[in-house]
């Protein structure tokens, strides 16, 4: 009988949570070798808020776009931003 190997998306998904993993112990970014000096230029002083943002943009919208195009819900906010709405 053939051995399985794991496939590449649980390979990913392991590997994508490392880093957040690490990231939630300490948001100074010590754990991934990440110096905070490369935040000089930008209004953050840490990488929480930064990471927080890439959860719910890179996260959390996608969910929310798949969960929208599976069950399609009336969403009165989403009518509001629809500029195509004789076509869609």
């Amino acid at each position: 009988m053939k051995k399985r190997s794991p496939g590449l998306t649980s390979v990913f998904s392991v590997w994508e949570r490392l880093p957040v993993a690490a990231r939630r112990v300490t948001p100074s970014g010590a754990l991934l070798g990440i110096p905070v000096s490369i935040l000089a230029t930008s209004p953050f002083r840490d990488f929480l808020a930064p990471g927080l943002l890439l959860f719910v943009f890179v996260g959390l919208a996608p969910l929310a776009t798949i969960y929208a195009l599976i069950t399609k819900p009336q969403w009165k906010f989403a009518e509001q931003l629809n500029f195509c709405d004789d076509m869609h």
